[in-house]
């Protein structure tokens, strides 16, 4: 199996997994946010009550954890 490295980084000698699985074109789209207009910037980026409540402290979550849930929450319509 190969190594979980970031290609490109130094060391990286072996094929990286995802190159594996993934075309350059794909592996590129990935890597940016795709162009978006004002409304969708608030659409998307924009926590519902219920992504609210899902990273709520009171879940025992720390504050890293629940910066790191909103990122995803907020990145999950562009994927």
């Amino acid at each position: 199996m190969a190594k979980l490295l970031a290609c490109g980084s130094s060391g990286c000698s072996e094929e990286c997994w995802w190159s594996l699985r993934f075309t350059e074109q794909e592996l590129e789209a990935l890597r940016q946010f795709p162009e978006i207009g004002r409304e969708e910037l608030f659409r998307f980026f924009t926590l519902t009550p219920a992504d609210i409540a899902f990273i709520a402290p009171g879940r025992g979550r720390g504050p890293a954890d629940r910066l790191g849930l909103a990122v995803a929450l907020c990145m999950l319509p562009c994927a």
